[in-house]
């Protein structure tokens, strides 16, 4: 087995999406020399000779399918598609917000239409490797694809199981998320929270992703209407996030796997996470999950802020045993059992 892969990543400046995908191709043992790009007009004869399979990396943010088609109509071998998220869910969402908050805005999707996006993955696409259920769900409700090709959840690997282990937890800091501060991700349940609760602080850091407009409107307001927030761009030092700060708070309506929240648990920064995150899927059991019902929110971080240090180190430990799964060596036994059976 030898991997190749082609992405339209580079030089998004994402986040989320340059952490796993970044430990992903490590762990699949792909290196800058595997990793091509749509624009490479003469790289599918290298993938076809030189590698078994190609592992394709596709954000939906492009209005056309020539450049990627051109690409993907010469691979030979069997091509690995890893649905990251579902185009057509956040399109949804952008719709909501806009009709909510801006109803005198055109929509402002950039992105394939649903019908676009199942070409690609039923023309092209061998097999699809998803990071939640959820997602996996969600793309047989909105995408029409053949149910003869494989669909398998491959979370992202976190790191060697050795490194999977709990910190001592952080109780002192202000809150911090790290990621795109977008409507999906929760920003109007953070904003709402911290108004309720002004003598809590929060940090934010990131980039504006794909949605660029909706999201510099809803961070600008924010940083207009409350005084306990702050906007830092995007982090020097991965180890800062957990360092400084005490709570991970992510409200999401909608994510497929947010990367550091992962990882904060795994370096003692408190997650205080939505339902309707993956990171709920993962861990069931966790008990400072709540709903985006404010009440609910505010009464899960009072039932951490009660929690004694005690408590909170022995919840995490347990938690962080779970993610074992997670390991990069768990990983890679997962995408080889896939790829040998394609």
């Amino acid at each position: 087995m030898k991997l190749s892969t082609v992405s339209n990543y580079k030089d998004k400046g994402y986040i989320n999406e340059s952490s796993i995908f970044n430990e992903l191709y490590s762990t699949l043992g792909i290196t800058s020399v595997d990793t091509f790009e749509y624009r490479e007009f003469n790289a599918p004869y290298l993938i076809n000779s030189s590698y078994t399979h190609l592992i394709v990396a596709f954000d939906y943010k492009t209005t056309s399918l020539q450049l990627y088609t051109e690409f993907l109509k010469e691979i030979t071998i069997p091509k690995v598609f890893i649905v990251d998220t579902i185009p057509e869910k956040h399109r949804e969402l952008n719709k909501e917000f806009v009709d909510t908050f801006l109803p005198n805005f055109t929509e402002g999707y950039t992105g394939l239409t649903k019908q676009l996006q199942s070409i690609i993955y039923e023309d092209y696409g061998d097999a699809f490797v998803f990071f939640s259920e959820k997602d996996k769900s969600l793309f047989d409700k909105y995408y029409k694809v053949s149910k003869s090709k494989p669909r398998v959840v491959i979370p992202p690997p976190l790191g060697p199981e050795e490194s999977i282990k709990a910190n001592t937890v952080n109780t002192s800091g202000p809150l911090v998320y790290n990621g795109v501060p977008s409507y999906a991700n929760g920003l109007v349940n953070v904003g709402d929270f911290l108004h309720r609760n002004n003598n809590l602080h929060m940090d934010m850091y990131g980039t504006h992703g794909r949605l660029d407009l909706n999201n510099e409107i809803l961070v600008n307001d924010l940083l207009s209407n409350l005084d306990n927030f702050k906007f830092k761009a995007r982090v020097r030092k991965d180890a800062d996030i957990f360092n400084k700060y005490s709570v991970y708070l992510h409200l999401p309506k909608y994510d497929s796997f947010d990367y550091f929240c992962f990882k904060s648990i795994l370096n003692g920064s408190i997650p205080v996470v939505s339902k309707n995150s993956t990171f709920y899927e993962y861990l069931a059991e966790y008990p400072f999950v709540c709903t985006s019902d404010p009440a609910n929110i505010d009464y899960t971080f009072d039932i951490l802020a009660k929690t004694s240090i005690e408590t909170l180190n022995q919840v995490i430990k347990t938690q962080v045993d779970k993610l074992k799964e997670l390991s990069n060596e768990n990983t890679l036994k997962k995408y080889v059992n896939l790829i040998e059976n394609l």
